[in-house]
């Protein structure tokens, strides 16, 4: 009862997973599939790891999704020719998973953007959108658009590109500053 006690004591490091990350991960055909596996396998050694912590001064990790994501993971899972079926089966899946909450783009974000149109501009909406997330939720995006990481790295720092080892290292190393308990098998990525 301690166990589960402290767990919900704790604070959280929320991580951002854009939808070229969930598509690589779902897709066998992908070109990055083998390094979302592997990335998806990470995260859940460190959430179980981190869940079982009884270290109290540890956090823990939440995958938050924006309804946005599941919207372009959709779409361009049906573009590759997915069965719908097997589209909705894996993402039912993934929204009933504990570790991860879906959320809606909440409407102040109009506001912000409003604020500094200059800085936007580079920026497709999807990836606006997402970076706005990481930054209301302080959170890690996890991504496998280059183009994207480019854009968003100049605005919000901690965006990481999956296919890189030295941005999974900067990823593993953030976790760390945040307190999150990392297996020691994996601080050696």
């Amino acid at each position: 009862m301690e166990n589960e006690t402290s767990f919900l004591k704790r604070d959280f490091t929320f991580i951002i997973e854009d939808s070229s990350f969930v598509v690589s991960v779902f897709d066998p055909q992908d070109e990055f599939h083998n390094d979302g596996v592997q990335v998806l396998n990470y995260l859940k050694a460190i959430i179980t790891y981190s869940t079982n912590s009884t270290k109290i001064d540890k956090n823990g990790i939440k995958i938050i999704l924006p309804s946005l994501v599941l919207f372009e993971t959709a779409t361009t899972l049906l573009k590759k020719g997915i069965k719908v079926e097997e589209i909705e089966e894996k993402i039912w899946k993934l929204s009933h998973l504990t570790e991860i909450s879906i959320i809606e783009i909440p409407s102040l974000f109009f506001t912000r953007i409003c604020t500094s149109p200059e800085k936007i501009k580079p920026f497709k909406t999807s990836d606006l959108l997402i970076c706005l997330t990481a930054i209301e939720y302080n959170g890690l995006i996890l991504t496998f658009d280059k183009k994207m990481w480019q854009r968003v790295k100049e605005f919000y720092p901690y965006i990481y590109f999956c296919k890189k080892q030295e941005e999974l290292k900067k990823f593993i190393n953030e976790l760390l500053c945040r307190g999150v308990s990392i297996p020691k098998n994996l601080l050696k990525i």
